[in-house]
């Protein structure tokens, strides 16, 4: 090989070489907010119910965490689509934000954001917020039923404990929390 030659195959190499180490890092990086980590933290894995309109079970809430953060994942499933999230996690249940007669209200969750049309969303959460592991939290959602490509129904959504008993706030509405303890 002459000396250009030997310059092409190094550079070729060295561009190969590095762009292998960042997509094997992004694939970490996913990995590690799409799947709960195994381990030191098990304990800290929950997996909650949403229910729509009350009655109707329209996907799962999953929080866990490791080291520095707490991961909260909604998924929906059977043509629903979140198109939005509110979250807000505390160490009582009395600090979720309330009107005077017990409702809840979303709209001053710490969390929230708007989507459009996903199956999926995860949080990402300082686990320093707290100055422990948080025991409570509040999970509202909007949902949309798709049909053929078009929206058939809109609910709200709350999430609870897949066993009784649910922690109902005092209010007038059916809104849930629920208590991360196992």
């Amino acid at each position: 090989m002459t000396k250009p030659s030997l310059n092409k195959f190094a550079i070729i190499a060295l561009v190969v070489i590095l762009l292998f180490g960042f997509n094997l890092l992004a694939a970490t990086k996913a990995k590690t907010v799409q799947n709960p980590p195994r381990g030191l933290f098990i304990e800290n894995n929950f997996r909650f119910e949403i229910f729509a309109g009350r009655h109707i079970p329209v996907g799962e809430l999953e929080i866990w965490s490791d080291q520095g953060y707490i991961y909260v994942r909604y998924r929906t499933f059977d043509n629903w689509y979140l198109t939005e999230t509110h979250l807000h996690l505390a160490m009582d249940w009395q600090q979720i934000p309330q009107n005077r007669n017990g409702n809840p209200i979303p709209g001053h969750f710490a969390h929230q954001m708007k989507h459009n049309y996903v199956n999926e969303y995860t949080y990402k959460i300082p686990l320093n917020s707290w100055g422990g592991f948080p025991g409570y939290g509040a999970a509202h959602c909007v949902v949309v039923k798709i049909v053929n490509g078009k929206p058939v129904q809109e609910e709200t959504g709350w999430a609870r404990n897949k066993v009784p008993p649910y922690g109902a706030f005092p209010g007038h509405n059916w809104a849930w929390y629920f208590e991360l303890r196992n």
